[in-house]
């Protein structure tokens, strides 16, 4: 394709002499898989933290305090496109880590635990 021979990444130059011991052959091509290895992890992570960068850009990262009243997304299945997307007032109960929230309803005390992607703050 577009007059040159594909080259693949297992490919030997062709001016090497490859030795007719099959035990030396074998112990380089397992050296060699294991550096394509090595490589492709390090690429495989380098691409992920580059893609983590670009979607944090503009990603925000909203805190919320204990005792501030919130809004949770509304998950119920039977809900219509009429019903509201958010119900409450919740309570923030607890920080359980980073993204993580316990909040618990003001008036019915049901409790459950959110992410910072369900919860709007109320103010």
């Amino acid at each position: 394709m577009f007059a040159r021979t594909p080259r693949f990444l297992a490919d030997l130059p062709s001016n090497l002499i490859i030795p007719t011991d099959v035990q030396h052959y074998q112990d380089t091509m397992t050296q060699f898989i294991e550096h394509v290895k090595i490589a492709a992890r390090y690429n495989n992570l380098k691409h992920q933290r580059i893609a983590k960068e670009r979607y944090d850009r503009n990603r925000s990262n909203p805190q919320y305090i204990v005792g501030q009243h919130v809004l949770i997304r509304n998950r119920v299945s039977s809900a219509n496109k009429f019903s509201s997307k958010f119900i409450g007032p919740y309570i923030v109960i607890n920080k359980l880590n980073e993204k993580t929230y316990l909040v618990q309803h003001s008036t019915t005390d049901h409790r459950a635990q959110v992410t910072v992607k369900d919860i709007r703050s109320l103010n």
